[in-house]
């Protein structure tokens, strides 16, 4: 009877260990970038230009309702949709609990069931629909960035082009790993049927767990077989997304002076999305380390790359901000972020 409550807490006490170390790890790779270039910054953050902030939040704000809007497409489908300023509530918040967790932003997609769960939205209509935006958003995601690789490898002229075709081969595999579910739950058959069976079997909440999923595959089944067009709209709509976020970035980097042709722009927005996936806290170091090896790829300083780093985390830390903010406007207590990052772990 006692080896049962080890084994349980054992992954939960690696989960503790892990979250600290991966924050002094995403630190100490900050603080070693900045050791090292700080000295080599060109002038760019001192040379503020607030007509071009102002462009860029107006810009920053349309990217924010766009996602909320492609998210009520989908659940209106679903016959659970919200009112947008809801939606864009629940984004920011989901976003910001999934950018300062070490597990990418999908962490926060618990976070966004929840809120417009405790708004009157059905549990699996409220699961599956963050389920399908996440998957709209991932998928158009994919599109544009094998894109964007593609048209920064027919301008690049440097010596090394191995990296860039890495991360294309990459993408290329990433695109048909997500798709292949989402044609099997078209195709009426359940992919996470194994886990259903390993669940039943278990104690304590693993049933209720199994038991939401299932219904929210359900969900998300009958959305597919009923809706395809709609889907096909929420990853249009992903791509359009990409699009402004193209303008946004643009926008960010002519407030501090800098500007980036669009090729190499293209490749930074890859290498940060890439540093999403690095599991550090609000991707620190590792969105700083990415703009070093995205902009050195193309042909400038690493203090070039650095600067455009550190002017990327002025958008994450405002969005972020804003969407912690809104947790606490909620009711969204640190404690409870902890229980709900726990249920994520446990579905996981």
């Amino acid at each position: 009877m006692s080896k049962g409550p080890s084994r349980v807490s054992e992954p939960r006490s690696l989960a503790r260990l892990l979250t600290p170390l991966s924050l002094v790890v995403g630190a100490a790779v900050l603080v070693a970038l900045a050791c090292r270039f700080a000295g080599k910054l060109p002038p760019a953050l001192s040379e503020f230009q607030p007509g071009w902030a102002l462009l860029y939040l107006a810009t920053a704000a349309i990217v924010v309702a766009a996602h909320a809007a492609r998210w009520q497409l989908i659940g209106r489908a679903l016959n659970a949709s919200l009112p947008i300023g809801r939606l864009i509530a629940a984004r920011l918040a989901g976003e910001a609990v999934g950018a300062v967790m070490p597990s990418a932003k999908i962490a926060g997609d618990p976070v966004r069931i929840a809120l417009v769960y405790t708004d009157g939205l059905p549990g699996p209509s409220a699961g599956a629909g963050v389920a399908l935006d996440r998957v709209a958003e991932v998928a158009g995601n994919i599109l544009a960035a094998i894109l964007y690789v593609v048209v920064f490898a027919s301008t690049y002229h440097g010596r090394n082009r191995s990296p860039v075709f890495q991360v294309l081969v990459s993408l290329l595999v990433l695109l048909p790993a997500l798709l292949f579910p989402l044609l099997m739950l078209r195709a009426g058959r359940r992919p996470l049927a194994p886990l259903y069976q390993w669940a039943k079997r278990r104690r304590g909440g693993w049933k209720r767990v199994a038991a939401a999923a299932h219904a929210t595959e359900g969900q998300l089944a009958d959305f597919l077989s009923k809706h395809p067009q709609t889907f096909l709209l929420g990853v249009a709509a992903s791509l359009f997304i990409e699009g402004l976020v193209i303008i946004e970035y643009e926008l960010l980097l002519r407030t501090f002076a800098v500007r980036l042709p669009l090729p190499t722009l293209l490749v930074a927005l890859v290498f940060s999305g890439l540093s999403r996936a690095v599991p550090t806290p609000v991707g620190l170091g590792a969105l700083e380390g990415s703009q070093v090896v995205a902009l050195a790829i193309a042909g400038h300083t690493a203090a070039a790359g650095f600067l455009v780093g550190l002017i990327m985390r002025v958008h994450e830390t405002l969005l972020t901000g804003i969407g912690l903010a809104v947790c606490l406007t909620r009711g969204l207590s640190l404690a409870r972020l902890r229980l709900i990052a726990a249920a994520d772990k446990a579905v996981a």
